[in-house]
């Protein structure tokens, strides 16, 4: 199943936490761009996304690689229409802007 924009996909990650929601607005090879909803579990993992958010803003790059590394180790992964995949380099502004990477092309 190949993901394109105007689709919205489930946030989730290892703990099988429903994070979210990525309604998607634009899709570049294996980048999705979007609108980011909060979900029931969004809470727990906020206060990373929060300082991740405020690293970038302050260009404190090893700061950002800090927060970084904490948002893989959440193991967060995207379903939508019974298909789930893993990805990587997601960032969740407080804006509500996001974005997150396949590790593939989504052309797969």
């Amino acid at each position: 199943m190949v993901i394109t924009a105007n689709q919205t996909v489930q946030l989730t990650d290892a703990l099988d936490r429903d994070l979210g929601t990525l309604a998607i607005e634009e899709v570049r090879d294996e980048l999705l761009l979007g609108e980011f909803t909060p979900g029931a579990d969004y809470p727990a993992v906020r206060e990373i996304f929060e300082g991740f958010s405020e690293a970038v803003e302050a260009c404190s790059l090893s700061v950002v690689d800090q927060f970084d590394t904490q948002i893989a180790a959440l193991g967060i992964r995207v379903t939508w229409c019974n298909a789930t995949r893993p990805v990587h380099d997601v960032q969740i502004y407080t804006d509500g802007a996001a974005s997150c990477r396949l590790p593939f092309a989504s052309k797969a």
